[in-house]
């Protein structure tokens, strides 16, 4: 099964390879494919659920913004699922 996540605003990288190797380390994961640029999650599973999916990515992704002091501060991403025809920058 595939499941395609959009991912506005996420623009850590360093969240994004935490979420690629949590993903990975789940063995009801087959592969894991992102665009950084797309903001695009590509999973594909044996039976992971969606509600599991959207919560983990919740609880461990955020994006950056620079407020208006200058100060970088951490924002709230709100994963999507659902066909975005994402197309993967890497396996």
């Amino acid at each position: 099964m595939k499941t395609e996540v959009y991912m506005p605003g996420a623009n850590c990288p360093v969240c994004l390879n935490t979420i690629r190797s949590l993903l990975l380390d789940d063995p009801r994961v087959d592969a894991v494919h992102m665009s950084f640029p797309n903001r695009c999650l590509e999973v594909d599973h044996s039976g992971v659920p969606s509600e599991d999916l959207v919560r983990m990515l919740q609880q461990n992704l955020h994006g950056i913004e620079v407020a208006g002091n200058g100060e970088r501060v951490m924002v709230e991403v709100k994963p999507q699922i659902g066909e975005w025809h994402c197309h993967p920058a890497s396996p």
